[in-house]
């Protein structure tokens, strides 16, 4: 498994995940008592990893605590082999969450990894790494086996173009089905690209204001490819906090200090994950809690929610 840049995989990956914000991912607020559990099926393939990409950027929910971090269980043959290739990929990001290796069959085992105390335990996501034959009848009994009732489960497997999708049913149940045979056509990819430059132009020009007179796109070829896919990957999240808080605005009057709080610390997490995937440091300096980030780290977090208006919907102004 490699990171994937920026590139169509992504794409295809955020539109069956996200289905435009609607019917996939729930919309888990600070008061659900539900978790989100994903299954990927299967690990060969750039389509796959994109998927498990994409779902560790975006799935980030305002009801964290130790018992709601979103849940990413990978299902594969000889698990025991793959799994050393994905950890060291993602190093920074596995040094900080918890994780499973678990065999199911005749000789199960499970081996658990909790974060280092140098590290604190943080994150708000989690995973699995399960080695199991890759038949229905074994790979259903690894669904049904490691599923709590709070689970809201979200089940991923790919076929060359294709995406299949079991959204919380039985993995028995008729797939969703999305093939991507032009995915070059796809309309959100434009839509997306120009959401994450907005995204950019803002913390750029906090930074850097003698880049005022660029435009959005000269803006965006200042920074390097990783940052790139981090910001794309902000804007494909958008449509699920937008469903968590029933609107895209922080500054709306009726949204509560509490809410307001809670977005800018969901929205903390989503950017120490993506700092990780991207590779960055286990003890870089945002890698801390909300409470011990700088005034200024909190400053640049709240900026996206106030402009979010702007960056999601043209005719508004930043």
């Amino acid at each position: 498994m490699k990171p994937i840049d920026q590139n169509i995989l992504d794409c295809m990956a955020e539109m069956a995940v996200l289905k435009n914000g609607a019917e996939i991912i729930p919309a888990l607020t600070s008061n659900s008592d539900k978790r989100l559990h994903y299954f990927i099926i299967g690990l060969t393939g750039e389509l796959a990893q994109a998927v498990f990409s994409v779902i560790a950027h975006i799935s980030h929910f305002p009801n964290f605590d130790k018992d709601h971090r979103t849940r990413i269980s990978l299902i594969d043959e000889e698990m025991d082999l793959r799994m050393p290739n994905i950890l060291n990929t993602y190093p920074g990001l596995f040094n900080r969450c918890h994780y499973n290796y678990i065999r199911t069959g005749k000789n199960p085992e499970r081996i658990h990894h909790a974060p280092d105390e140098q590290y604190g335990d943080i994150m708000d996501l989690e995973f699995d790494f399960i080695d199991s034959e890759m038949l229905p009848g074994p790979v259903g009994n690894a669904i049904i086996n490691h599923t709590t009732n709070r689970d809201y489960k979200i089940v991923l497997r790919t076929e060359g173009t294709k995406i299949l999708v079991w959204a919380n049913v039985p993995p028995t149940a008729r797939p969703k089905v999305f093939d991507f045979k032009s995915p070059d056509n796809n309309p959100g990819k434009a839509l997306r690209l120009e959401q994450a430059k907005k995204v950019n132009r803002i913390v750029e020009l906090k930074r850097h204001p003698e880049l005022a007179s660029l435009s959005l796109d000269e803006i965006w070829d200042t920074i390097d490819k990783g940052r790139q896919q981090e910001l794309l990957m902000f804007a494909a999240s958008h449509p699920i906090r937008e469903r968590c808080y029933g609107t895209t605005d922080c500054l709306n009057e009726d949204i509560t200090e509490r809410q307001r709080l809670e977005a800018y610390k969901t929205e903390h997490r989503r950017k120490q994950a993506a700092l990780l995937l991207r590779g960055a440091d286990p003890f870089e300096p945002r890698m801390v809690p909300w409470d011990e980030l700088t005034q200024a780290q909190k400053d640049e977090i709240s900026q996206f929610a106030h402009n979010t208006y702007y960056i999601f919907y043209p005719e508004q102004l930043a």
